[in-house]
């Protein structure tokens, strides 16, 4: 049962998930009968599992096993015990996959507390735990609670680790996603200018760690409005993962993604389309139809058609994202509801905006009620109302929600953030229409300083 055990974790460390799976279910099988389940080589079989199956996108069948090795190691190991605390880390992040946050939340900072408790506040693990709990906090849209904590995990993985750590490295990157949500891409760029320059020292240019730091440093270059640096970053990227992990792993898709999301933003969308196409393909033919990553996929090629001005066609793929999303994660996970608001949005690019308004109302009323109102979507959802509401004529309506859209984007992003200079345009926009043009060239006056 151990060979077989072993056997799965080496499959699993050379990328082979899906051979993994059933050798780690049969072994498990065999545990519970032979010595049960409260055996401490058995909640570890359970765990790595819940791991595999997770990593095959299976989240929903993961969580409830973490869940059961979380209960079992309290029962018999106590909450102190450094196996319980991890145990209470991974339920969070299992939960977290799922987009039930609220309830990640509670977890992942008893998780923290108990960690600092037993190991202190420099041991790794407790480290990790402030970067996990980071995680749900920014999942949960609080990101200025969030920012402390990756910039202490940051500090205290520099004063004992190194600055050229691998776990110095990881929160260093995981604290610029928090500067660069927060609107802070300028704070945020030289962050990710070091992650990946001490990578390419310590790991060389092709390590995979280092060509993730590369991925990322694209990306706060087209944040930036740098997309011209980016794209030669985010192709080298691409051909490095193609030449090291093949055409078909997961690394290689996500930056045939990338990439063709820079081509789309230099206004190559008909280079993009291709790309875009070729990841949906594989990503079919690798990990199923019901994959989450492959639904993702789909909702990616049906915006590129649009962009193309494809629209039946995008809209037939925004439906059948819908679909798939509605049964795979549910009504109210977060991927459901943006989808909900991307079929809504494809409607009224259609002209069909009386069937858009009921989608987009529903998206957004969802959105406050599982992402809760102080989420920085929310704003998203609320232009996209807004907008189709614009289309039906109903102005006074359309101006209201612009104008609660830029008060919530200045108090959540700040005065100079991307989303909430296009949420100035828009307000703006819906004044000029109302006919109130002084206040919109105030507005628009106000952008253009911004920018």
């Amino acid at each position: 049962l151990s060979t077989l055990n072993d056997y799965a974790q080496v499959l699993e460390g050379l990328g082979r998930s899906a051979e993994a799976e059933p050798l780690y279910a049969e072994a498990l099988r065999h545990f519970r009968e032979a010595v049960g389940e409260r055996e401490p080589a058995t909640l570890s079989l359970i765990g790595n599992y819940a791991g595999v199956l997770g990593r095959l996108g299976r989240d929903d069948e993961a969580e409830p096993l973490y869940a059961e090795v979380l209960r079992l190691r309290r029962e018999i190991q106590g909450n102190n015990h450094p196996q319980t605390i991890q145990s209470i880390a991974d339920h969070a992040s299992s939960l977290e996959k799922l987009g039930r946050y609220a309830e990640a939340e509670p977890l992942s900072a008893e998780a923290l507390r108990m960690s600092r408790q037993v190991r202190g506040d420099t041991h790794p693990d407790s480290i990790a735990r402030m970067v996990e709990y980071a995680s749900v906090l920014i999942s949960l849209g609080r990101y200025a609670k969030a920012e402390p904590l990756t910039g202490e995990a940051l500090r205290l993985s520099r004063a004992t680790l190194g600055d050229k750590h691998p776990d110095t490295l990881l929160n260093l990157h995981a604290h610029a996603v928090v500067l660069d949500s927060l609107g802070r891409a300028r704070e945020a760029e030289p962050l990710f200018a070091e992650a990946l320059r001490l990578r390419r020292e310590a790991l060389g240019e092709k390590h995979p760690r280092t060509l993730n730091s590369l991925v990322a440093y694209a990306g706060i270059l087209e944040t930036l409005g740098r997309a011209g640096e980016a794209e030669p970053l985010y192709a080298e990227a691409l051909r490095d993962r193609r030449e090291l992990l093949g055409e078909r792993h997961p690394d290689t898709l996500a930056s045939m993604t990338s990439y063709a999301g820079v081509l789309d933003t230099l206004g190559r969308a008909g280079e993009a389309e291709p790309l875009y196409a070729e990841v949906l393909r594989l990503r079919r033919e690798t990990q199923g139809e019901r994959h989450p990553d492959t639904i993702g996929a789909l909702d990616n090629y049906a915006y590129i058609l649009g962009t193309l001005g494809r629209l039946g066609d995008a809209q037939l793929l925004r439906v059948e994202a819908l679909k798939l999303h509605q049964e795979v994660l549910g009504e109210r996970h977060p991927d459901t509801i943006a989808s909900l608001d991307n079929v809504g949005a494809g409607l009224d690019a259609l002209g069909r905006s009386d069937e858009a308004l009921h989608y987009v109302e529903k998206a957004l009323a969802l959105a406050r009620e599982v992402l809760g109102e102080d989420h920085p979507d929310i704003t998203a959802y609320m232009e996209s109302t807004a907008d189709v509401l614009d289309s039906l004529g109903r102005v006074a309506d359309a101006e209201k929600l612009y104008s609660e859209t830029l008060r919530l984007s200045r108090a959540t992003f700040g005065d100079r953030h991307p989303n909430t200079l296009i949420a100035l345009s828009n307000y703006a926009s819906a004044l000029e229409t109302a006919g109130r043009v002084s206040e919109a060239a105030s507005l628009y006056a106000e952008a253009l300083k911004l920018n």
